[in-house]
């Protein structure tokens, strides 16, 4: 239980350009190429405006590759919450494992780096952000 808690208190990275933010796996013998909505240390969310059938809390998502700009990072995604929106849009959440050392190195770069262009906030946390973003 107390990694759990650890988790939800890791401060999470908003995405507002979602053409420029996904997540892509293959899974229920398709592909998909979802937009990002935000990133952690130990996790990402995504948003589809379709359900992913198949896909829910428990479910893990093997050979993931999140890009965000022009970095690439590789790894294995545990499904932990799916939640639907009135919009007809569902968020997805999940535990992001990155598949080697490399890939911790350029997700704690990505981190830094988005921390580096927000500026300063008292609370550590994020805001909890919308399952669409806005366009730009």
């Amino acid at each position: 239980m107390p990694s759990r808690i650890a988790r939800q208190r890791d401060r999470r990275f908003p995405l507002f350009r979602p053409q420029k933010a996904s997540v892509e796996f293959d899974f229920g013998g398709r592909s998909w190429r979802l937009p990002l909505v935000d990133v952690s240390v130990t996790g990402l969310s995504f948003v589809t405006v379709e359900k992913v059938p198949g896909l829910g809390n428990g479910v893990r998502i093997e050979n993931a590759v999140m890009r965000v700009a022009e970095c690439e990072i590789r790894g294995n995604v545990a499904i932990r919450h799916v939640t639907p929106h009135a919009d007809w849009t569902t968020l997805y959440g999940g535990i992001f494992y990155p598949a080697e050392e490399s890939d911790l190195l350029r997700l704690s770069g990505l981190l830094a780096g988005i921390e580096a262009l927000q500026p300063a906030r008292a609370d550590a946390r994020a805001e909890p952000v919308s399952a669409t973003a806005p366009d730009e």
